[in-house]
């Protein structure tokens, strides 16, 4: 019975700290390459156990994470350096061209900002506010 609640919570969790847009603004996260990883570095160390198999697999997960940053930094440039190369060009196909760039580009910003808010969430929700923890003292004085 116990296990079974375990495992209500981790759904109930995972729906509460993503939701439907975030995941349409990230299909990477929870996308098959992240699964892959995570499959794959858990049964490297299958011999462990499952304590000692967590920080295998966060070293996994980090790296991955800094190659999907790079790689949207890069992007986000590249978008940059496009709008800048076709503005003002008169021809047709540049200007389709640069608003593709600027559409990519404003894409690419709604989903920094998705990930700032989620990530805001995150500390607030392990951290709390200034309020919390003021309110949590005054409630122990008591």
């Amino acid at each position: 019975m116990e296990g079974d609640e375990l495992i209500f919570f981790e759904e109930k969790l995972d729906r509460k700290l993503t939701s439907r847009s975030w995941c349409n603004c990230f299909p990477d996260a929870k996308g098959s390459a992240c699964r892959e990883l995570i499959v794959k570095s858990w049964s490297n160390y299958s011999h462990l156990g499952l304590i000692d198999r967590l920080p295998f697999c966060a070293k996994v997960l980090l790296r991955w994470g800094s190659e999907f940053r790079q790689k949207y930094k890069r992007e986000l440039a590249d978008c940059l350096c496009s709008m800048r190369i076709l503005r003002g060009s008169s021809a047709q196909e540049d200007i389709q061209m640069f608003h593709q760039a600027k559409s990519r580009y404003h894409e690419l910003l709604y989903y920094r900002e998705m990930h700032w808010q989620q990530r805001a969430k995150e500390f607030w929700l392990r951290d709390g506010d200034q309020n919390t923890r003021f309110f949590h003292i005054a409630a122990i004085a008591r």
